[in-house]
């Protein structure tokens, strides 16, 4: 399923499954995620799909965002 929100002033999109998988960031539940800013659509500052693309998101960010979606389903 797909998700989007706004964590510390960056829009992310993320496909979210209900277990994890050797796809998923830390082998969890996220198996894509791309963060941008949030202005106007601002420019991508992360992105994973399936991989790591590229990773310039502030310290922390990507964390914050993961934590959102723990290990187990809710």
């Amino acid at each position: 399923m797909w998700h989007e929100g706004v964590v510390d002033g960056y829009r992310y999109f993320a496909k979210v499954y209900d277990t994890g998988s050797k796809f998923g960031i830390n082998a969890g539940r996220v198996s894509k995620l791309e963060i941008r800013e949030d202005k106007n659509n601002g420019i991508t500052v992360y992105n994973y799909d399936r991989g790591l693309d590229f990773d310039n998101a502030p310290a922390g960010l990507v964390e914050k965002i993961l934590a959102l979606y723990p290990e187990e389903a809710k």
